[in-house]
């Protein structure tokens, strides 16, 4: 694809797409994604990360104790998280939101949605 000409995409793993395994769209598996991202993120040595997804991922990594963020993402929402101090050395290594700095764009129907509903 064209648009994506500048991208380097050789470290992804070959099924990355495959929506099985690791990459499945059931709610263990998101879970679990959602937990190596964020365990991924709080081994990065870099301070500040900018982290680009869908609202159905980012609401299972932004989860907390009690479970996965009904927040409805907004398009080119930005919000600020920290890893909560309660969390971090344990394997979830829960988010904690800072504050929500900037929500441009509306609300659109998930992945999920239009997969699940035809939206």
């Amino acid at each position: 694809m064209p648009e994506f000409a500048g991208f380097d995409f050789s470290k992804l793993p070959a099924d990355w797409s495959s929506k099985r395994g690791f990459w499945a769209a059931d709610a263990d598996s998101i879970r679990k994604r959602a937990q190596w991202v964020r365990q991924w993120l709080k081994e990065r040595p870099e301070k500040d990360i900018v982290l680009i997804a869908h609202g159905d991922i980012l609401r299972n990594i932004t989860a907390g104790a009690k479970g996965p963020s009904e927040y409805a993402w907004k398009n080119a929402e930005v919000r600020i998280y920290h890893f909560d101090e309660k969390y971090v050395d344990q394997a979830e290594c829960f988010l904690d939101e800072e504050g929500v700095v900037a929500a441009a764009g509306g609300y659109g129907p998930t992945s999920t949605e239009i997969d699940i509903v035809g939206a």
